[in-house]
């Protein structure tokens, strides 16, 4: 997940008054240092609310609140904790181990509304069998669990082991016992490859990578496999959703998915991000190509717009909801 519409979120400065005089004139103040003052003054009061325990009172208002509004600007960015700030929040009725200092699990503990997480809570259902690649610390994979009940089962799979084990713990403060985690990638081939920690600030930005001769030995090695392999290894016959955000890695999960896909034809809830997958060595035109060979129809996730081969992936960063024909 990309830090895209948070850094829109505090280019725009906070709506504060213009300093004024004793006699209530507005000061001579060219308009690019007044721009300059609010910004400052906004910077100062987020820093406040950090040192005074306010932020915490200020996460409860913002729950659910879009990126452009007054209260979510106000929320202090994640860069201003020190690394790692770890809370407990409950939200939804979820309890949740969070490092504030992160930037995904910064979203989750002011609950900005940056990803259509309901359209895809609204494709799990009583008893379903669910797939969450890239499950993070856990907060998308414990509400799917929800919605799947206890005749259900959701796997959750995280490459990084520090939020691997974040995750693990959050599943067992919540005893939902419809879950299964599993610290592997999936990809398409089996093998191990290396962990891409581009920001360490975001470990929604955390990708696979080939490993490199430059690796040192301190560099974390992940195992792979591919869904194919998994689903056979764990006698799976049965999977009705699947979600995958991994950072540009989605085409690999599908190659290594191809018979997973087309005989138990799940519905698909994948990341297309232009700028990901290319840098991955794939790009959204082969993924989509790769999802439409195997018989899926695709519609944008939040307009429902039909998504095929002519469509423009030119810098596209979005959600599409697949289902097989």
């Amino acid at each position: 997940m990309q830090q895209l519409a948070v850094n829109a979120m505090y280019s725009a400065p906070l709506t504060l008054s213009s300093p004024m005089s004793l006699h209530s004139r507005p000061l001579a103040v060219p308009p690019q240092p007044i721009a300059l003052l609010k910004r400052a003054m906004a910077e100062l009061l987020r820093r406040l609310l950090v040192r005074t325990g306010l932020d915490d009172h200020l996460a409860r208002r913002t729950q659910g609140e879009p990126p452009s509004s007054f209260l979510a600007r106000l929320a202090p960015p994640n860069t201003i904790y020190k690394a790692p700030t770890v809370r407990t929040a409950v939200r939804e009725g979820l309890e949740l181990e969070l490092d504030v200092s992160d930037y995904m699990q910064w979203c989750t503990y002011y609950g900005i509304a940056i990803e259509p997480r309901e359209i895809l809570y609204r494709l799990a259902g009583e008893g379903m069998v669910v797939l969450d690649v890239g499950t993070n610390v856990g907060e998308t994979l414990l509400n799917l669990a929800r919605r799947v009940g206890s005749a259900g089962l959701v796997h959750g799979f995280e490459v990084n082991p520090t939020t691997f084990e974040r995750c693990r713990r959050n599943v067992t403060r919540n005893g939902l016992g419809q879950i299964r985690l599993h610290h592997v990638g999936l990809g398409n081939e089996a093998g191990v490859l290396a962990l891409d920690r581009r920001n360490v600030r975001n470990t929604g930005g955390d990708r696979l990578r080939p490993l490199a001769s430059t690796d040192t030995e301190s560099a974390a090695r992940i195992p792979v496999t591919t869904l194919d392999a998994f689903v056979a290894q764990e006698s799976i016959t049965r999977i009705d959703l699947i979600k995958i955000d991994v950072e540009g890695f989605e085409t690999n999960i599908v190659k290594g998915g191809r018979r997973t896909l087309a005989s138990l034809g799940p519905t698909l809830f994948v990341e297309l991000s232009d700028p990901n997958l290319r840098a991955a060595g794939s790009s959204p035109r082969e993924l989509v190509m790769d999802l439409v060979a195997l018989g899926y129809r695709l519609r944008h996730a939040e307009t429902g717009e039909t998504i095929d081969v002519a469509y423009d992936f030119t810098n596209v960063h979005f959600d599409v909801v697949g289902v097989p024909g």
